[in-house]
């Protein structure tokens, strides 16, 4: 469809060979027209093209987080993990057997992990403004897949659709 070639890997063997025998290979990402500039046309690392200048950028990070105190050991994030499903059970068993729904919270732990690696601490669930900023997150994970058409379809861009471009 549209103007990327697309390959399907199919079977434990085939994934193997192309994720970790020919690694080099298959180690870029595609192209994302919305994401690529909304991160600064490849300028940043979670959606940069794997490329030497990629690669330095990921050292500098990975090297300047160290520096600045953040816990990346396995025990670390072990622990952080574990502290966040014991607060997932703890709103289980709030709800004393009733129907509760645990997309938001999920959301919450996932990103209590990364904060506790990032700034060494994590937030309560019940935290207002860190909820805005998980939910602001989640707004623009939706938009970014609402608007994967224009990815399939580059000439997308140019219809004059309204203020969502590409969005319907």
């Amino acid at each position: 469809m549209g103007m990327s070639d697309v390959i399907v890997l199919n079977g434990h063997r085939a994934i193997k060979e192309a994720l970790v025998d020919k690694r080099e290979i298959f180690a870029d990402r595609p192209d994302n027209f919305i994401v690529d500039g909304m991160s600064g046309w490849g300028q940043g690392i979670a959606t940069t093209k794997w490329s030497q200048s990629y690669r330095e950028r990921r050292r500098f990070a990975t090297t300047a987080l160290k520096t600045l105190g953040m816990k990346a050991g396995s025990d670390s994030v072990e622990k952080s993990v574990l502290e966040e499903v014991h607060g997932l059970e703890d709103r289980i068993l709030q709800s004393k057997g009733q129907p509760i729904h645990l997309s938001g919270d999920l959301g919450i732990a996932t990103a209590n992990v990364i904060a506790s690696m990032v700034f060494g601490r994590r937030f309560e669930y019940d935290d207002s403004y860190f909820r805005g900023l998980t939910d602001a997150l989640l707004l623009a994970y939706i938009k970014i897949a609402e608007s994967q058409a224009i990815n399939v379809f580059p000439a997308l861009r140019f219809v004059p659709i309204g203020e969502d471009v590409g969005l319907k």
